[in-house]
């Protein structure tokens, strides 16, 4: 019975420590703290999005992370418009890559899916200077004529 104490005392400091530093661990907790986002996902049409207007209120407002999002989703438009991929509202990113014939701009596209993948699903902060480069890489990519 003392060993059991002790490893129930070890276990509760480790939570409190844990909560203290802020730390959320799912196998505490059983869920992550939400994260609101100003926009909704399940109504993307990207034939229908107005990008020049919607990127430059989500920059005006500091809002990086929408901006990656949709920057992201006006690239998948223009590849869509150019025969490079079928765009589907139920495909996956994952599934975009392996629609884009051309080897070098498939890799090129394939490391921006992964940044807006970790920008986006990833809940990671983006502040100004970060934004600009990953701004950039987009920028970068043509997607021009298959």
């Amino acid at each position: 019975m003392g060993y059991a104490a002790i490893i129930l005392l070890a276990a509760a400091v480790a939570f409190g420590v844990m909560k203290l530093l802020g730390l959320d661990l799912k196998i505490f907790s059983g869920k992550s703290k939400p994260v609101e986002v100003p926009y909704s996902e399940t109504l993307d049409n990207i034939h229908e999005i107005n990008f020049t207007e919607e990127i430059d209120k989500a920059i005006s407002s500091g809002n990086y992370r929408l901006a990656v999002r949709l920057f992201y989703l006006r690239l998948l438009k223009q590849l869509s418009d150019s025969g490079q991929i079928s765009w589907q509202p139920e495909k996956t990113n994952q599934a975009y890559i392996y629609e884009i014939a051309d080897p070098r701009k498939r890799s090129l596209f394939k490391t921006l899916t992964t940044q807006f993948e970790y920008i986006w699903y990833g809940e990671f902060y983006i502040d100004q200077d970060n934004f600009k480069q990953v701004r950039s890489a987009f920028d970068q990519f043509n997607p021009g004529k298959p």
